[in-house]
């Protein structure tokens, strides 16, 4: 089944990456301006584009983990890539889901970017 709000999603982080990676935008706050969206979101979407290639492709593909929504993807998660692996596409998170909707946003131990890390 696809997902089509993870996919635009995905979709607007890596034409934002490339919009900064090309200089057309010199900051993540410049280019959050521009599109009228708010800092702290882009950043949580832009971290996006460091899913693992194989989590991207099965999104793209409508395969991916039918437990993996936009807002689970907006959660901090590792960054290494077999450790997304094992945690989106193994791992039970439900316990992720439920401290998204009591508004935590804290990992279980995961190593992750700051909202503001872009690669």
């Amino acid at each position: 089944m696809t997902d089509n709000t993870l996919i635009k999603a995905l979709g607007r982080a890596f034409r934002w990456k490339k919009m900064l990676e090309t200089g057309e935008y010199a900051t993540i706050k410049e280019l959050a301006e521009h599109e009228g969206i708010a800092f702290s979101y882009m950043t949580r979407v832009l971290r996006m584009t460091l899913l693992a290639p194989e989590i991207v492709e099965a999104v793209l593909e409508g395969k991916g983990p039918d437990r993996l929504t936009l807002s689970i993807a907006l959660e901090p998660f590792p960054v290494e890539w077999q450790e997304q692996e094992q945690g989106f596409l193994e791992r039970d998170i439900s316990d992720i889901k439920q401290r998204h909707q009591l508004g935590v946003n804290k990992s279980d131990g995961w190593k992750y970017p700051p909202a503001g890390f872009v690669p």
